[in-house]
């Protein structure tokens, strides 16, 4: 029975290394696991940080483009009341050209008739004269 316990002596000198190496180990990769943990927290928030201002940047980014786009829209709106206005003033004005041009041809007309009984006038007169003498 003393050898058996010179066994179980045996085996447990090396069984108290190993378990200090293992524990060695185990704490060793907790070591590393809470860094490579704490590494990947940080760059979460790095990446949540910057997510937050690509965020902000586009929301801002937005709301210009709202603002734009309604400054466009009344700007169209109130180019269409003016192209109305124009074209309204411009069928009146070409109403009152095509007025003007009719009396401007009465009066050619007119004036021509005018002239030619003018001229009728003055040969009837020059005739009655050139047979008196």
């Amino acid at each position: 029975m003393s050898e058996d316990r010179i066994e179980v002596r045996e085996g447990s000198s090396w069984q108290l290394p190993a378990i200090i190496v293992l524990g060695l180990v185990a704490l060793g990769g907790l070591a590393f696991g809470w860094n490579a943990s704490s590494k990947l927290d940080s760059t979460q928030q790095a990446v949540a940080t910057q997510l937050k201002a690509t965020q902000q940047s586009v929301q801002q980014d937005m709301s210009s483009l709202k603002d734009r786009l309604a400054q466009d829209e009344k700007s169209n709106t109130e180019l269409q009341g003016d192209l109305k206005v124009v074209t309204t003033k411009l069928k009146i004005t070409q109403g009152q050209l095509k007025k003007a041009r009719e009396e401007a041809a009465k009066l050619n007309d007119a004036t021509s008739q005018k002239v030619a009984e003018l001229d009728n006038s003055v040969h009837s007169e020059l005739r009655h004269q050139g047979h008196q003498r």
